[in-house]
């Protein structure tokens, strides 16, 4: 009586959600239902269900059932869903939802309540692996790493806290490590940018092979990581795919270094000297090395009332002879010359305006249009003179329990305070949600603004602007 009392409370009415062991007469045909979802034997299933019968926490066995008797989703616990990581354990296995059932939260009670009794047994975590990205994102599981499955290739892994059912980041949370070869090959996997790459969220991992890579690139915009071996074809592909002119449209082909062009220009971050030494002797005098500075925030004590000072408070007016600020005006208030000035969210209007501009198209270039945008939780606040953007603030990347922030201001409007107005709210807004907002300062300017709203400089590294 007890296990179904908890089972209500994630569950909803017209629907029975039930463990096998209720009714062993469902077995066989339960095994059946599996076997037509995923090509693996009814035989497997049923010895896996027979085992669930008797008393143990794993392996675990769950279906949803309708009005009229018939299975409308399912899923398992097992100890290892085929992959070469067996301390990753136990695994959720198998989940299915029928297509005329999807879209009603249905997946989301399965993956509750296999916490929840994996939990009840005491066991800390549940893990799976997946092909899909962004899914299971929302129902607080975390991209671990990546394993191989039976054929050698790769499969993302994911994670969830069983004692942290329904739980939702809270705010002060670090940034969470990516393991796994592959990552590896970048050294310390801190980005976001680079997390989500190698989770397969956004961008696109480029290697010398799907099966045993020793060389990668992680493109996510116009950043091309470059870890383990230093490979020239491998720096060329990357290269390409984040030519804003063409990302992700190049045909195969064999490439040259003179044939990699676009506007704009590209970020290289190389992992290991031998990739600054290729990177150097590939581009040549295209290339301007640039110090790049990763910023720490201590979301713990961070001064929110700082923050909604900075954004709360006057805007300077702008000034079209000086880059000097003038008088300050309200952010919604009209300044010197007339205009009226709001800071505001992101929305779809915004988010097509700021894409059709080549000063702030960057603010929404890691989301391939607003319902992306929306998808993936992504947070942007801009300042608009008379409803045009004039400087803006926004998550490049969005993976987990982090964002990677963007900060862009109109070249006319520069030096006015604008990008601190519309970071400060971004950084607050992070810290409201239990996000962490990280910052990578492209340059000296950058890192003193995020200092002005409580960063701090953790690390300098070496990056490349590519240009031409």
């Amino acid at each position: 009586m007890e296990q179904r009392a908890d089972r209500d409370a994630y569950f909803r009415p017209g629907l029975r959600l039930m463990r096998i062991e209720e009714d062993l007469q469902l077995m066989e045909r339960a095994a059946g239902w599996f076997s037509d979802k995923w090509a693996v034997p009814a035989e497997a299933y049923l010895e896996s269900m027979e085992a669930a019968c008797g008393g143990r926490a794993v392996p675990r066995w769950y279906l949803v059932i309708d009005e009229k008797d018939e299975i409308v989703a399912g899923a398992g616990i097992i100890d290892n869903d085929f992959h070469d990581r067996p301390e990753l354990t136990p695994n959720l296995c198998a989940l299915y939802v029928e297509e005329n059932w999807r879209g009603r939260g249905i997946a989301g009670c399965l993956l509750e309540l296999a916490r929840s009794d994996m939990a009840a047994c005491g066991i800390e975590k549940l893990y799976l692996v997946t092909d899909h990205d962004s899914f299971y994102e929302r129902y607080g599981w975390r991209f671990l790493t990546m394993v191989r499955d039976e054929s050698g290739l790769w499969e993302r892994m994911y994670v969830a806290d069983c004692d942290a059912a329904g739980s939702r980041p809270k705010t002060g949370t670090k940034p969470k490590a990516v393991g796994g070869e592959l990552a590896e090959m970048f050294g310390a996997c801190e980005s976001p940018m680079l997390k989500a790459c190698l989770a397969g969220q956004q961008g696109e991992l480029i290697t010398d092979d799907p099966k045993a890579p020793s060389s990668a690139a992680a493109v996510i915009g116009d950043f091309v990581f470059c870890g383990g071996r230093a490979d020239a074809a491998v720096l060329f592909q990357g290269v390409q795919k984040a030519a804003k002119s063409g990302a992700g449209a190049e045909a195969e082909k064999e490439t040259k270094a003179e044939d990699v062009d676009g506007d704009g220009f590209r970020v290289l971050v190389p992992s290991s000297r031998e990739w600054e030494q290729l990177i150097e002797k590939t581009f040549g005098t295209r290339l301007q090395e640039i110090t790049r500075r990763a910023m720490t925030l201590d979301t713990g004590t961070a001064d929110r009332e700082h923050l909604e000072r900075l954004f709360s408070a006057p805007v300077l007016a702008a000034s079209s002879a000086s880059s000097a600020p003038a008088a300050p005006d309200a952010p919604d208030a009209p300044d010197a010359k007339g205009r009226s000035r709001e800071l505001r969210e992101m929305d779809e209007e915004l988010f097509s305006r700021c894409r059709a501009d080549g000063w702030s198209c960057d603010l929404t270039a890691g989301c391939r249009s607003f319902a992306d945008f929306r998808r993936l939780g992504a947070l942007g606040f801009v300042v608009t003179e008379d409803g045009a953007p004039v400087s803006g603030a926004a998550s490049y990347v969005v993976f987990d329990s982090e964002i990677e922030i963007e900060i862009d201001t109109r070249h006319d409007r520069r030096r006015r305070g604008l990008a601190r107005i519309c970071g400060a709210r971004l950084v607050y807004e992070c810290l409201d949600r239990g996000l962490y907002p990280h910052w990578d300062a492209h340059n000296i300017e950058s890192a003193r603004l995020a200092s002005s709203l409580g960063y701090k400089v953790r690390r300098e590294y070496k990056a490349y602007e590519l240009r031409g």
